[in-house]
């Protein structure tokens, strides 16, 4: 997938497009370098250490507008902390997979309670239920190389 960071504390950033190797696992989506890029075949530690890191939790996802930016199927995505990204894939089934399976991730983590909260029987049941779906058991693992090549781990 293509990522460019796009502003931090409300502050915008230069777009700067590079293709990463995406992984979605536990309400956390990580951005490492495409290995087969020059910058990521520099040292196996960019394959392992994340070049960027959001946490999925009351974080928020949408199609992104043309003022956002001029390619085709791009999703914007907003951490709660106030970072904006703008992920792009040329193939809109793959870019729509990801959109449902982190909005759905959202969804999850956003209807659980802190730990430390009470909660009536009726959230209980909803959680209950919910949990079914619960996608941080299984790990949402698409691996998309420079090459347009897309392999899924899950």
């Amino acid at each position: 997938m293509n990522k460019t960071k796009v502003s931090e504390n409300g502050k915008k950033i230069r777009k700067n497009w590079s293709n990463s190797w995406t992984v979605l696992h536990g309400g956390v989506l990580t951005f490492h370098k495409d290995p087969k890029s020059p910058a990521g075949a520099s040292s196996k530690t960019n394959q392992i250490v994340p070049e960027f890191t959001v946490e999925l939790k009351g974080a928020t996802i949408n199609w992104a507008t043309k003022e956002k930016s001029s390619k085709k199927n791009v999703l914007e995505l907003k951490s709660r902390n106030g970072v904006e990204y703008l992920i792009q894939y040329d193939t809109e089934s793959i870019i729509t997979d990801w959109y449902k399976i982190i909005t759905d991730t959202i969804r999850q983590l956003d209807l659980r309670q802190e730990p430390d909260q009470h909660h009536s029987e009726d959230e209980e049941e909803v959680s209950e239920k919910s949990s079914s779906l619960d996608r941080e058991d299984r790990p949402f693992d698409k691996r998309t190389m420079s090459n347009g090549s897309v392999s899924s781990n899950s």
